[in-house]
Parts: structure tokens; sequence; C-alpha cells
């Protein structure tokens, strides 16, 4: 289970949709439960093991899904990001005691929707399942929820230690 699960991350890592891991995953299954090897002897070292089927899709006629993931992960982030800084800004003028009446919008809907700003990419990145291709049911081995739940735990205490030291530094 370890090497699958650093295969699994490093296939992330090179951005191979959830689907094609679950594929891969179907294949070496099938290759080990045949050949009585261990995945270390049979495929190498998971990291370059994800490298070498990346590589493999992006020579392929799928070469446009991948670019177009690409650009769509990195609108993703840009959201994020956007909502990241405005959730900031937001939680320091409400630290700081800065009047609602000098923004044209007040500054608690400039908080909420830099959070929600931040969530939905969380969210609709962690859609991407590994599925098993003959069931569509995800595979064990990788906590996208935990991921997720973490990163906008740490968002949000960001934004509160921000807002408690804007009004520390403002009193």
């Amino acid at each position: 289970p370890d090497w699958r699960n650093k295969l699994i991350q490093e296939s992330r890592r090179w951005e191979v949709p959830g689907g094609k891991i679950g594929d891969i995953l179907l294949e070496t299954d099938y290759h080990l439960k045949d050949t009585g090897e261990s995945p270390e002897s049979a495929f190498g070292d998971p990291r370059d093991y994800a490298r070498r089927r990346a590589n493999m899709l992006n020579t392929s006629d799928e070469t446009m899904d991948g670019v177009e993931m690409s650009w769509w992960l990195i609108g993703l982030s840009v959201v994020g990001g956007a909502g990241g800084i405005m959730a900031a800004l937001a939680a320091w003028s409400i630290g700081a005691g800065t009047v609602t009446s000098e923004w044209i919008i007040p500054t608690w809907l400039l908080l909420v929707a830099g959070v929600v700003l931040m969530i939905v990419p969380l969210y609709i990145i962690g859609t991407d399942r590994v599925t098993d291709p003959r069931t569509g049911q995800p595979l064990l081995g990788e906590n996208r929820l935990l991921n997720q739940v973490a990163s906008v735990g740490f968002g949000i205490i960001t934004l509160l230690a921000l807002a408690i030291l804007a009004w520390v530094v403002n009193r």
C-alpha cells in the first residue's frame, strides 16, 4: 500500500487525471498479481514510474487534455489566491476597526466573499478522484477530504490571527 500511495501522490504532482491514475493502478495490480513480483522490482521507484507514465500520457493524443487541465488548475489557483487576499484585507480591516463606510462593499461581505473564493477551488480540485476503471468507485489511498479540511482550517486560523494582530497593533 505504501508504494501505491506514493505512486498516487507523485502522479498527482505530475497532474495525471484521477481516472488515468486509476487505470495505472489497475494495470500495476494485475501485473503484480500475475507475476508475484514486488512493486519495486517490477516498476521501480514510484516517483520515477509516475514520471514515466505522465510523460507517456503527454506524448499521446491526450496532450491537449493535460494542457487544459493545467490552465484550469492555474485559473483555480488564481481565484483562490485572490479570495485569500480579499479575505486577508477584510480581516485586517475588521481587526483594525476600520470604518466600513469607507469601503464600497461592507467589510464583512468582503470577508465572506474572500473565504468563499478560497474554499470553492479547494472543493473543485478535490472532486478529481482516483477511481477504479472497472467499478467507477473511488480507490483508497488518498485522503483528499482531510487535505481540504486542513487547508480551509489553516486559512481560517490565519485570517483570525491576522485580525487579532491588526487589533493589537492598532489598539
